[in-house]
């Protein structure tokens, strides 16, 4: 490959999340040629030290470019994604045990699954006893139909995953990438080297408020999201500094079934409250958010999306916490998200925020307002003559709460 054609390709790949990129290539030159190197999140600093390199080193030209660019050709998630999944382990199953089991049936270097192949796999045990880290490379070929077989010729997609084993609050949480299906597969292996010692279950929460559909006048889901971004989340000791994104499903809908909607604190749009009335479901939220962290440990602050469709995925963005800050994040979060789903109470406690703090404040925004409130009170009082005193006391009073 000439340099020429190296440096238009390279320009054209780093673009996309390019500090993530550029995070890869100092990982490549540190694990593959024993050099650590600082770009300072500057493609032209790269892209001059790739050229120096090649020219000052024996090294194969071509092969520096073809693995460079093979990283460049990786997916790259936005922000930190953390896909969670409950892990149900056989009564008295030991830390060590579990340690041993995936050790014998996972460490083997490559495993493969359907159209996808994970290798580089590597597996660190926490020297606690309280976690173990899977940490591969996927790559997801074309599988033909016809012979049911992958094409390796033909590779789809790759990537970076890590699986980390949380034995003591019995949750599986992958990150590095939010390709659900990899995520899926790599589980799919996993269960079938743990089976019958232990499983992992993704966690829906979305399946699990649908039961709860017949209950209330809103989404379940939706009152949900809205106890946590306007309660449970500052009860816990977070601001919650603005609503940036929205994402609305509703499959009864005439015409749009899906919106994702962004701006600034969404939930004070006329639009949005209309949508809520008509039972829209609220199916990923991303909120900025602020919490001191205790013990003068500083502060976090991040930018955070809540995914429901599919698995439960927290996103965090925009941050300069540390790995462990971000993680005890995730974990608060998540046992939040858990709660209100196992609360009976989490319905009716946002369909009291919806109503007392949100839908008079959008009502207020609506320009039209006046015009139909009159309107509805002098067809009462056409339809309702000898009940017109109260029909205006009632809505004097109303008025009066939305001035």
């Amino acid at each position: 490959m000439s340099i020429t054609k190296f440096e238009s390709v390279f320009s054209r790949k780093i673009k996309h999340n390019k500090n993530k990129r550029l995070e890869a290539i100092e990982n490549y030159f540190l694990e593959k040629h024993d050099l650590e190197v600082d770009f300072q999140e500057d493609q032209d600093n790269c892209l001059a030290f790739v050229m120096q390199f090649i020219q000052d080193d024996d090294i194969s030209e071509d092969e520096v470019f073809n693995e460079i660019l093979a990283i460049l050709e990786d997916r790259y998630s936005i922000g930190e994604p953390y896909l969670i999944a409950n892990l149900q382990l056989k009564e008295g199953l030991e830390f060590a045990t579990l340690r041993d089991i995936l050790n014998e049936n996972i460490n083997i270097g490559t495993i493969q699954q359907d159209s996808f192949e994970f290798t580089d796999i590597q597996l660190i045990t926490d020297p606690e006893g309280e976690s173990i880290n899977i940490t591969c490379r996927y790559t997801d070929y074309y599988l033909n139909p016809m012979t049911d077989q992958r094409e390796e010729e033909r590779p789809l997609l790759s990537g970076n995953l890590n699986v980390k084993f949380d034995y003591k609050n019995r949750l599986l949480i992958t990150t590095k990438s939010s390709y659900n299906k990899a995520v899926n597969k790599m589980i799919e292996s996993i269960n079938g080297a743990l089976w019958g010692n232990a499983i992992i279950k993704q966690y829906y929460a979305q399946h699990k408020m649908r039961s709860k559909a017949l209950e209330v006048e809103y989404d379940p889901l939706t009152l949900l999201v809205i106890n946590l971004v306007f309660k449970k989340l500052k009860d816990a000791g977070y601001d919650v500094e603005g609503v940036n994104s929205l994402t609305f499903y509703n499959n009864g809908a005439p015409r749009i079934k899906n919106a994702k909607l962004g701006g600034v604190d969404l939930f004070q749009d006329s639009d949005i409250i209309e949508r809520i009335c008509n039972s829209d479901r609220i199916t990923s939220v991303s909120i900025q958010i602020y919490k001191e962290l205790p013990l003068e440990e500083g502060s976090v602050q991040a930018d955070l999306t809540i995914d429901f469709r599919g698995m439960l995925k927290i996103i965090l963005n925009e941050s300069t916490s540390t790995e462990h800050e971000l993680d005890e994040v995730t974990y608060e979060i998540f046992n939040i998200i858990n709660q209100l789903v196992a609360d009976d109470r989490t319905s009716a406690e946002g369909t009291q925020i919806f109503e007392d703090a949100l839908l008079p404040n959008a009502f207020k925004a609506r320009t039209f307002y006046d015009f139909y409130i009159d309107k509805i009170e002098l067809d009462l009082k056409k339809l309702l003559p000898d009940k017109e005193r109260d029909i205006e006391k009632y809505f004097h009073s109303e008025r009066g709460k939305r001035r």
